[in-house]
């Protein structure tokens, strides 16, 4: 990554292990003024949206991951209702981070964090925010259920 030893961080994320450059990652989310479930605007995505600003989507331990890595949790790329079922609402969400996953299995389905979070690791941009365009980056989605908080009818 060109990076000085000071800038890169590792970490281990269930059974991925990744090296991010937190200072740039940081620089990028500094100037993103929007998530991607406050960009969409559906009912969907507002409902999640509603869930992450109550601090319910992520796990405290998830926000310390992220922080770690240096994304902004309140931002992130994508949202996706995977749909309703008899657990509430699946939820898929993920966030980039400028590096590299540098071992682990191949991301073929998520992995439990616990309370109810999964999560998925890889190298990937799908819908990465502007800024990010010029770097190597490292895909982290979480997926779970969370219950219907608007007001909204509630989708079937």
């Amino acid at each position: 990554m060109g990076d000085s030893d000071s800038e890169r961080v590792q970490l281990r994320i269930g059974p991925w292990i990744v090296r991010s450059n937190r200072q740039r990652t940081c620089s990028v989310y500094e100037v993103v003024e929007v998530s991607g479930a406050r960009r969409c605007g559906c009912d969907m995505c507002l409902n999640f949206d509603r869930h992450r600003k109550r601090g319910e989507a992520l796990t405290p331990p998830a926000v310390n991951l992220l922080a770690e890595l240096g994304v902004d949790p309140g931002k992130e790329a994508e949202t996706v209702h995977l749909g309703p079922d008899q657990e509430g609402h699946l939820y898929e969400w993920w966030y980039h981070a400028i590096g590299e996953v540098v071992d682990g299995p191949e991301p073929k389905e998520p992995v439990a964090l616990g309370e109810g979070l999964s999560v998925m690791v890889k190298d990937g941009r799908a819908v990465a925010h502007e800024g990010f365009e010029n770097f190597p980056l490292i895909e982290v989605s979480f997926f779970r259920h969370l219950p219907w908080a608007l007001t909204t009818p509630e989708p079937q």
